[in-house]
C-alpha cells in the first residue's frame, strides 16, 4: 500500500537488531574503552553506530545512523593503528633476522611474521597499544575447532577431510614456531602457554585479517560483519581528499556532499528476472519459441548472477605458490594515510539498518573454513566435487577414500590434486556444462566435436550419466532439505545452525541441477523424435521461460553445432 507520513519520518528497525543485547554491549566497559581508543587515535565514523548487536546470538556489528548512499566513504582508519608487517618491533627483528627463511623467504613468511606480532602483543596484556582492540574481538572460531561429532552435522565428508588437513598443517606450523622461539626465552618466557598464544594469534589472523597490503588487521573495519555487498577498500590520503572524485568523503573533510544520490541496492537477480520485474507487458517473453531469442529483450540489462564464474578452491595439501607479481607501493608508515571503506555504485545502507563489508566472493565452504559461519541464500555458494582427469588413466568421481589414500602422489611426489583431477562447482542459477564436457570426452564415439554438444543421441546418454552422478550425491545425505529447513525455522542456534545452512544450501543447488538436467533431457528427447530444436518452448508461459533460461548457454551451443552440421550435410538437421 501507500506509504504513510510515519513511514517517511521514522526509519524501520533492522529486523535482525537485538535491542536487549545492544543495551548490554553498550554498557560493557571494554566496548566503551575501545570506542574511546578509536576516537583518540584518529578513527572517523560519524555515520555509524557501534557497538550494536544483531541476530538472536547477539553478534556485534555496526548500524547506519543515517542513510549511506552509493559512493559514500563511511570508515576512516589511520594506517598507523593497523597491525601489519611494518608494525614496529625492534625485539622481534632479531628473531626475523636470525631465522630468515621462515620469516622472509618462505612462501608464507608474511603470515609467520603476523602470527609472531600478534603473539607478542597479546603476551604484553594491558601494556599493548592494541589491548582495547583485542578486548572486543572476543572468541574467534572456525570449523577447525568443531568436534568430530559437530562436523558430521555438515553431511559433507570432504569439508571435514579438508578441515582436518588444515588442523594438521597448523600443528606443524606451531611445532616450527615453538622450536624457533625456544631459542628466545628472554622474549617468550617458557612459563607462558605458547600453544594458547599461537592458537589465539592464528584464529585472529585467519578470521579477521584484510587481504590488503600483504594482509593486515584493521580496527573498526574489522568489526563490520560480512555480506555480499559492493563495498570498496581504498587508501585515502589526507592531502588528496577528493580522490577518487566520484566518492563522497564528507565524513572526513566536513564538506557538504556535492550531490544527494538516491539509495541503490543490488538485487542479485538474473537479467531475465530484471526484465520481468521492469516490464509490465509480458507478451513478448511469452511469445518466444526458443530461449536464445530472449537475448534481444534483455539487451539493456546486466547481471553478475548470469556471468559469474566458478571460484577454484585453494589446494590445502601444499603451500600456496609464491606471488610473481611485483610488490605494490606501501603506505603503511604514513600518518596522513587512512584505510577507507566506501559504498559502490549499487550499494546503500538505510538509516537504522546493519552496515556490512564484504570479505570476498566466497562460498559457504570458504566461509566455514576461514571464518566459522555460513550464509543463507549465498549467491556465491557452490556444490564442489572432483573427477579424475584423463592423464591418470582413471575416470569418474574422486572419493574420500581416494583422498585419504593419496595414491595420486605415488607417481609424482610433489603432485597435488589439481595435477590429476578436475574441480567442478555446481551453481544454483545455471546448468553446469563442464560436467557434460567431462563425460563427453570419455565417450568412445565417432563424434568429432566433444568440447560442446553436437549429437542428440550422445547428449541423451551423457544426460543420464550426469543424473546418475547427481543422484549418487543425493543418496549420501542423511536428511532431506525439508527437514533441514524445518529445524532452522524452529530456531537452531550456533554451530548446528551453520551446519544446517551449509548442508541445506548444497541440497538446494543439487536439486536445482537435477531439475535442469531433467528439463534438458525432455527437450533433447523431443528433438530426437523429430521436433525442431528452435521450437522447444511449448507452453508459451513465463514459468517455462524461467525453467529453460538456465539452459540457454547449452542450447545456444547445440543450435550452433546442429546448424553447422546442416551446412555440411544434406538433408539439413536443423534450420
Amino acid at each position: 500500500g501507500a506509504l504513510s507520513r510515519k513511514d517517511l519520518t521514522k526509519p524501520k528497525k533492522d529486523p535482525l537488531l537485538n535491542e536487549l543485547k545492544t543495551n548490554e554491549v553498550k554498557n560493557e566497559s571494554r566496548f566503551r574503552r575501545y570506542q574511546s581508543w578509536l576516537l583518540d587515535n584518529g578513527c572517523l565514523f560519524p555515520s555509524l553506530d557501534y557497538p550494536v548487536a544483531f541476530w538472536k546470538e547477539g553478534v556485534v556489528g555496526v548500524l547506519a545512523k543515517q542513510d549511506i548512499p552509493p559512493n559514500k566513504a563511511f570508515v576512516f582508519v589511520p594506517y598507523n593503528i593497523t597491525i601489519n608487517l611494518n608494525t614496529d618491533s625492534d625485539v622481534l627483528n632479531q628473531i626475523y633476522e636470525e631465522n630468515e627463511y621462515f620469516f622472509s623467504v618462505h612462501s608464507e613468511s608474511s603470515s609467520h611474521r603476523m602470527y609472531l606480532i600478534l603473539m607478542y602483543e597479546r603476551m604484553k596484556g594491558t601494556e599493548s597499544f592494541w589491548f582495547p582492540y583485542f578486548e572486543v574481538i572476543g572468541k574467534t572460531e572456525t570449523i577447525l575447532e568443531w568436534t568430530e561429532e559437530e562436523k558430521t552435522q555438515l553431511q559433507d565428508p570432504f569439508i571435514v577431510y579438508e578441515s582436518n588437513l588444515w588442523t594438521q598443517r597448523y600443528q606443524k606450523k606451531f611445532s616450527q614456531i615453538s622450536e624457533i622461539l625456544s631459542e628466545y626465552p628472554y622474549i617468550f618466557p617458557p612459563l607462558r602457554d605458547l600453544k594458547e598464544l599461537f592458537t589465539w594469534a592464528l584464529r585472529v589472523f585467519n578470521t579477521r585479517a584484510f587481504g590488503w597490503e600483504d594482509r593486515m588487521l584493521i580496527p573498526l573495519a574489522d568489526n563490520i560483519n560480512h555480506s555480499n555487498v559492493d563495498v570498496v577498500y581504498h587508501t585515502f590520503f589526507k592531502d588528496d581528499p577528493d580522490s577518487p572524485p566520484e566518492v563522497d568523503f564528507s565524513d572526513f573533510t566536513g564538506k557538504a556532499s556535492p550531490t544527494n544520490k538516491p539509495l541503490r541496492f543490488k538485487t542479485n537477480l538474473s537479467r531475465l528476472e530484471k526484465y520481468i520485474k521492469a516490464t509490465s507487458d509480458k507478451k513478448p517473453i511469452k511469445s518466444l519459441n526458443a530461449i536464445w531469442e530472449v537475448d534481444r529483450l534483455l539487451g539493456e540489462f546486466s547481471s553478475s548472477s548470469d556471468e559469474e564464474t566458478v571460484k577454484n578452491l585453494w589446494e590445502v595439501q601444499s603451500d600456496p605458490p609464491e606471488s610473481s607479481e611485483e610488490e605494490e607501493e606501501t603506505y603503511l608508515g604514513q600518518e596522513e594515510c587512512y584505510f577507507t571503506l566506501y559504498t559502490g555504485e549499487k550499494c546503500s545502507f538505510k538509516k537504522g539498518s546493519q552496515v556490512f563489508s564484504s570479505y570476498g566472493k566466497l562460498s559457504n565452504r570458504d566461509l566455514l573454513l576461514d571464518y566459522g559461519f555460513a550464509m543463507m541464500n549465498n549467491k556465491y555458494d557452490s556444490f564442489y566435487f572432483r573427477m579424475w582427469n584423463k592423464s591418470t588413466g582413471r575416470q569418474g568421481l574422486v572419493t574420500l577414500e581416494d583422498l585419504e589414500a593419496s595414491d595420486y602422489k605415488n607417481e609424482l611426489h610433489s603432485a597435488t590434486l589439481d595435477d590429476f583431477t578436475d574441480l567442478f562447482g555446481l551453481k544454483y542459477t545455471r546448468l553446469n556444462c563442464e560436467v557434460f564436457t567431462y563425460f563427453r570426452q570419455l565417450e568412445d564415439t565417432d563424434v568429432v566435436l566433444k568440447a560442446s554438444p553436437s549429437d542428440i543421441e550422445l547428449e541423451l546418454r551423457i544426460s543420464d550419466k550426469v543424473l546418475e552422478l547427481y543422484y549418487e550425491f543425493e543418496r549420501t545425505f542423511t536428511s532431506s532439505i525439508e527437514e533441514d529447513l524445518s529445524r532452522l525455522d524452529k530456531g537452531a542456534r550456533g554451530k548446528l545452525r551453520y551446519a544446517l545452512i551449509y548442508r541445506s544450501s548444497l541440497k538446494r543447488i543439487l536439486k536445482k541441477q537435477i531439475d535442469m538436467v531433467n528439463k534438458l533431457k525432455q527437450i533433447l528427447e523431443q528433438v530426437n523424435s523429430g521436433e525442431p530444436l528452435r521450437n522447444h518452448l511449448k507452453s508459451k508461459s513465463l514459468s517455462e521461460v524461467r525453467e529453460v533460461y538456465p539452459l540457454k548457454a547449452y542450447l545456444k551451443s547445440l543450435r550452433a553445432n546442429l546448424n553447422q552440421a546442416s551446412i555440411e550435410e544434406v538433408p539439413s538437421l536443423e534450420s
